[in-house]
Order: C-alpha cells, then sequence, then structure tokens
C-alpha cells in the first residue's frame, strides 16, 4: 500500500505541475492574442485614417495592384476576427470545465462536494 501512495503522490504532483505549465501557456497565448489584436486594430485605423484625409482611394491603384489591395484587406480583416475569436471567453467551454470538476480560471480541480 505504501508503493501504491507514493506513486499516486507522484502523478499527484505531476499532475498540479502539468496544470500549472498549461494555465501559464494559455495566459501567454491570450497575451499575444491581445496585442496583436491591438496593433492590428492600430494599423487598419491608422489606414483608414490616411485613406480619409488625404483623399486617396484604392481605385487609383494600377490594374494589378487594386487586386492586391483588396486581398491584404480581406487578410487583414479575417486576422482581426481570428485575434478576436482568440480572446473572447468561451461560457459554454467554462461550464463544460466547471461540470468536470475544475475552476475555468485557475485551472485547478475543485473538491469534491
Amino acid at each position: 500500500m505504501k508503493q501504491g501512495e507514493a506513486a499516486g503522490s507522484t502523478a499527484t504532483a505531476y499532475t498540479e505541475q502539468v496544470l500549472i505549465w498549461g494555465r501559464e501557456e494559455l495566459n501567454r497565448a491570450d497575451t499575444k492574442a491581445s496585442i496583436l489584436l491591438a496593433g492590428s486594430v492600430a494599423v487598419i485605423a491608422a489606414v483608414i485614417a490616411g485613406v480619409v484625409a488625404g483623399g486617396w482611394s484604392p481605385t487609383k491603384l494600377t490594374e494589378w495592384r487594386e487586386p492586391l489591395w483588396w486581398a491584404g484587406t480581406a487578410t487583414a480583416g479575417v486576422a482581426v476576427l481570428l485575434f478576436a475569436s482568440a480572446i473572447y471567453p468561451r461560457p459554454a467551454a467554462a461550464a463544460r470545465l466547471v461540470a468536470a470538476g475544475s475552476h475555468p480560471e485557475h485551472g485547478q480541480l475543485l473538491p469534491a462536494a
């Protein structure tokens, strides 16, 4: 029994370390997505301000540059949506975690009720 208990406590300690590591990685990923979203929105706002203030239009581009402009604009829009979806809270996923016995914000196992 003693050997089984030691193995159980080792597994528990390892599991706790993995949960801590996962929580730290998730926080870093959220921070990166937030920074990328803020930077993307700032660049897009600067371009829009330049277009509005300067009287410039993408239709003034040459024949091959205008489609490239619109492709880049569409790609930037998709990127902003993906960054926003990466940091958007998911209440349904949090509810599943609580139902499974872990706390969604801390990643810690809750005591059995």
